[in-house]
């Protein structure tokens, strides 16, 4: 067995003092999306394979850390050149008090423009075509500005999204959805499975009577062990039932097939509703 660095130890538990040992999660939980996403970014995934999951899980830590460390360095290229332009305007104003409200009513329009774009659940082909025109209104002169401007074309194109009538995402006021169907040979649909943030979250199953008479081999073991129909068989008969964090309805369809009394199915994200019905 191997010996645990000391090292290693002394800077996870510094991390748990300082409050970002939370990419120890993520690269564990991640793992697949970690090495996608660190392949275009230059960072290497050293993973010695020794047959030790804690060697795997160290190699995506590291990979975590530096794929943070980079995107950290492009915000700070964005944000920094930002704030030097917002110091110089408040200093050429009239006064810096005067500058400053002008400062604090711009970045309360930035909250309440960014809460409707939230509501009206808009895609980031919108976010970032009003950012860039933004960005082209602040270049000094005119042909800079049409060339920020012409940024917009591209940046659509390339934040472009196909979708087909089984596979598409959607944004809601939360997250990013992504939602692909499954059909039976015959296309009848039999699941479909719902991404948010490009990681996984649950799967939407057909458990009907009607479907399994008709497709009896499309899940494996029997109807009544299944994780949503097996709360039923330890409560009382015709139960009211309240689900708190309803999803797409596969809880709210299980204690109705049980015979519930009433069903309250309560979901705070308007879009996974909206794929459950």
């Amino acid at each position: 067995m191997l010996a645990r660095p000391q090292s290693t130890e002394m800077v996870e538990r510094s991390e748990c003092i300082t409050g970002v040992a939370v990419d120890r999660t993520l690269a564990v939980e991640w793992g697949p999306n970690i090495r996608r996403a660190v392949a275009g970014t230059g960072c290497s995934l050293r993973c010695r394979d020794m047959g030790s999951r804690k060697q795997l899980e160290l190699g995506e830590v590291r990979a975590c850390r530096c794929y943070r460390k980079r995107l950290l360095f492009l915000i700070t290229c964005i944000f920094v050149p930002l704030g030097q332009i917002v110091s110089r305007q408040i200093e050429a104003a009239p006064s810096a008090l005067y500058g400053y409200s002008w400062n604090l009513t711009g970045s309360l329009a930035g909250i309440f423009i960014f809460l409707g774009a939230c509501r009206l659940m808009l895609p980031p082909t919108v976010w970032l075509s009003v950012v860039l025109a933004g960005f082209a209104l602040l270049q000094p002169d005119r042909l800079t500005r049409y060339l920020m401007a012409g940024l917009i074309v591209p940046a659509a194109l390339l934040l472009h999204d196909p979708a087909t009538k089984d596979h598409f995402s959607v944004w809601s006021s939360y997250q990013q959805i992504e939602f692909t169907r499954f059909r039976m040979p015959d296309g009848e649909m039999v699941a479909a499975n719902l991404l948010v943030n490009h990681v996984g979250y649950f799967y939407i199953v057909n458990l009907s009577p009607d479907f399994l008479a008709r497709h009896p081999h499309a899940v494996a073991g029997a109807p009544e062990g299944d994780p949503f129909n097996l709360p039923f068989r330890f409560g009382k008969a015709a139960p009211s039932v309240l689900i708190m964090g309803a999803g797409a309805g596969n809880d709210a369809a299980a204690a109705l097939r049980n015979g519930s009394r009433s069903v309250d199915a309560v979901e705070i994200d308007p879009e996974i509703k909206a794929l459950g019905n």
